[in-house]
């Protein structure tokens, strides 16, 4: 990883690199002193309970018309 760092940093300074993947709470700080820019560290939302959130609404609008309109040789319906 360091090595990678050291080369994007000789070729292309401004490009951003990312750790990612077997990323743990325990391996973190090692990568964090490679220089890579963004660690990614999926260990954060495995372990989260999962949240069933729904965002069923009604606005309130009925529509007179269909949603679909067709076109033929007389112009276009709905």
């Amino acid at each position: 990883m360091a090595e990678a760092v050291r080369r994007r940093d000789q070729v292309a300074p401004s490009i951003q690199l990312e750790a990612s993947g077997g990323v743990s709470l325990v391996t973190v700080r090692a990568l964090a002193l490679t220089g890579v820019d963004r660690i990614s560290v999926g260990a954060l939302t495995h372990s989260a309970p999962a949240l069933d959130l729904a965002l069923d609404f009604e606005s309130g609008l009925v529509s007179e018309r269909p949603a679909v309109a067709v076109k033929d040789s007389e112009g276009v319906h709905f």
